[in-house]
């Protein structure tokens, strides 16, 4: 099911020009860049479940909200959790917080932060990942 989504989306931009229309120019390629995490993210869902029926219920839960409500509970939990480290992440993900140090000047002596900021966020997202509990490398299922 994951390889034939793909081939049926490359298909459908090469027949549309969808692919063309996104590599235009930065305005375009902001839906395009949105376009294909969304479809990347839900072929990921494909490729990890066991079939197809797991698969449409994990997206029933998705979309709906339909299902186990403690699935929330825990998303808002970790929410609370976690923001900072959400928000750090989004922030230094984009080069929102690289623009803001290269053109405002009162950023200038600020511009070493950008860098250990980085670095940081890594060393805490290392540590969580070394904490976190037993999960299995995912080509082992196969």
């Amino acid at each position: 099911m994951w390889g034939i989504m793909y081939f049926a989306f490359i298909a459908f931009e090469k027949v549309t020009g969808l692919d063309k229309f996104f590599a235009k120019n930065r305005l375009t390629a902001i839906p395009g860049h949105i376009y294909t995490l969304f479809f990347v993210m839900m072929g990921w869902v494909l490729f990890r479940s066991e079939s197809v029926t797991e698969a449409m219920q994990y997206f029933t839960h998705l979309f709906t909200g339909w299902g186990n409500t403690e699935t929330f509970t825990e998303a808002g939990f970790y929410w609370r959790e976690n923001a900072i480290f959400f928000i750090a992440a989004a922030v230094f993900s984009t080069p929102i917080a690289k623009w803001f140090s290269t053109k405002a000047e009162i950023f200038k002596p600020l511009q070493v932060l950008y860098p250990i900021g980085i670095l940081c966020l890594f060393i805490i997202t290392i540590s969580f990942v070394v904490k976190g509990s037993y999960n299995p490398f995912i080509y082992f299922n196969f």
